[in-house]
């Protein structure tokens, strides 16, 4: 575990919030406020153990949620993501940053000389960005303090930051599955090669299977020496649904208007599925899978996509979804019943 001794106390982040200036224009304002990590004195109890290529690191849980050891190396001023007690899939600055951080509360869409930088005791806020603008402002930087403090804590002397555990990466190329932590994942949720911890045997089917006979018994590189898995909330089910709609939920939508009508509910659900995951109903997910097969079916069946052409996105999401989870394919005609 790492020992930090010198882990700063206060650090400074740029809170923001919407408004509008005098002459109706959108703009964010985005200010300084200190902030720090939550200081834990309890002893807290050790989640997960996990060792891979030479490092050790020990997870452990605080309030429901789990941590691992940092050198508080925050991740610039981009802490979009700070306010979701819900982790993103992928690591901060690692994959995309969502299309909404660009947009302004009303919906426009806002450019590099919409951002004004201000302090919340400057003069002159309330006539300028409207007369609840203080008040806002300090409502939001006692939000974005309540944030960090559940994002970072500091516990018998040791920083932490909550994060999720570490996945099996399958690596098809080398024919290896190994241990993957968030803070050095080199390839995103959406390229179905991530699978949680309790699932080290599909990873390595996977591998098998995308290998064509090449890789019949893949190595494992990392081992995982203890799981509290109460505090694992990793969902493959759910994963697999969000990477086929970045590849395919446009595609899909071309074909629409000749899909039958249990394809159309199945592909305007899987255009919902990150809404669906952040409201806690992630577990629809694996009732899904069968659907996003029927819906590849489909593709090919009507001409619009040649898997042979398709690249490796699709051939994974197929591989996984047939070789790995079992998926049968929705029948091209299921029998009609209300949906719940």
């Amino acid at each position: 575990m790492f020992l930090v001794t010198d882990a700063p106390d206060v650090f400074e982040i740029h809170a923001e919030i919407d408004v509008f200036d005098r002459e109706s224009r959108a703009c964010r304002l985005q200010f300084p406020v200190n902030c720090g990590p939550n200081l834990v004195t309890d002893p807290l109890p050790v989640v997960g153990r996990f060792a891979l290529e030479g490092l050790r690191l020990d997870y452990v849980g605080y309030e429901g949620r789990s941590y691992a050891p940092t050198a508080f190396l925050l991740p610039g001023g981009n802490l979009a993501e700070i306010y979701d007690d819900r982790l993103p899939s992928h690591p901060i600055g690692m994959d995309y940053v969502t299309t909404t951080r660009f947009r302004h509360a009303s919906g426009r869409r806002l450019t590099s000389g919409d951002y004004r930088t201000v302090g919340r005791g400057d003069a002159g806020l309330a006539e300028r960005y409207g007369t609840d603008a203080p008040a806002r402002m300090d409502r939001a930087a006692e939000e974005l303090k309540a944030a960090v403090g559940r994002r970072f804590i500091v516990a018998d002397g040791r920083p932490y930051v909550q994060t999720s555990f570490p996945t099996w990466m399958a690596d098809p190329a080398l024919g290896v599955v190994r241990l993957e932590v968030p803070a050095f994942a080199c390839a995103p949720d959406r390229h179905l090669l991530k699978f949680g911890l309790t699932r080290l045997e599909e990873a390595r089917a996977f591998v098998s299977a995308i290998g064509d006979g090449r890789w019949p018994e893949p190595r494992v590189l990392g081992v995982v020496e203890e799981l509290d898995r109460d505090f694992d909330d990793r969902n493959d089910a759910a994963q697999i649904c969000i990477a086929a709609n970045a590849y395919l939920g446009e595609v899909f939508g071309r074909l629409v208007l000749g899909m039958p009508g249990h394809l159309v509910r199945a592909w305007r659900d899987l255009r919902e599925i990150e809404t669906i995951v952040s409201v806690g109903e992630g577990w629809r997910a694996s009732a899904m899978l069968p659907d996003v097969l029927g819906l590849m079916d489909h593709a090919e069946a009507v001409g619009c996509v040649d898997p042979g052409k398709a690249g490796c996105g699709w051939t994974h999401l197929r591989t996984r979804l047939v070789s790995v989870e079992g998926v049968i394919a929705t029948p091209s005609v299921p029998l009609e019943a209300p949906r719940p």
